[in-house]
């Protein structure tokens, strides 16, 4: 709970904010409960310490700076839900982009790896019977087929910055 409601029993939306930055946390925790092993009573005297939250490790660093923000001790310097709502769609943004760089660069790996296999074995043909020559020309039509697929596929995992997919469409 937020300080001020724990001290005084003042709930409010600056008070909402601290526990929305609270259940991000146990989001990127699984469940785990925040301050493991302190009691209740001695969490407040953490807080009033300044004491947070660490850092959950697959949780963006961005994500943890907004995480700190809602868990500052003045009410009033905490972000509304606006800003909250908007910093989310950002870093969404951003990690669906890095998604899609990271993927694209894993089609290209493959891509390079499925060509070097074909010119290897394309040496060995040469000496080969015919029946080879027709799994040569399967092999380059599917590999063929494969980068038509993944273009498609990577054209349609990364939307561009100004568009947004219906299922990302609860951040706006």
């Amino acid at each position: 709970m937020a300080p001020e409601s724990i001290n005084f029993r003042r709930f409010t939306t600056a008070s909402d904010v601290w526990m929305f930055g609270v259940c991000i946390w146990e989001i990127f925790m699984l469940g785990k409960k925040p301050f493991p092993g302190v009691k209740n009573p001695d969490v407040i005297g953490l807080i009033e310490c300044g004491d947070r939250l660490s850092k959950p490790s697959r949780c963006p660093e961005q994500l943890y700076e907004l995480m700190l923000k809602c868990w500052r001790y003045e009410p009033d310097r905490r972000p509304s839900f606006r800003v909250i709502k908007r910093k989310i769609y950002d870093i969404y943004q951003n990690e669906l982009g890095l998604i899609g760089a990271i993927a694209r660069a894993d089609i290209v790996n493959d891509l390079s790896d499925s060509k070097i296999s074909l010119s290897s074995t394309s040496l060995g043909k040469e000496q080969s019977s015919s029946s080879s020559s027709s799994s040569s020309s399967f092999s380059r039509m599917h590999l063929s087929n494969s980068k038509k697929e993944s273009n498609l596929s990577s054209q349609n995992s990364v939307l561009p910055s100004n568009k947004v997919s219906s299922s990302s469409s609860f951040f706006l």
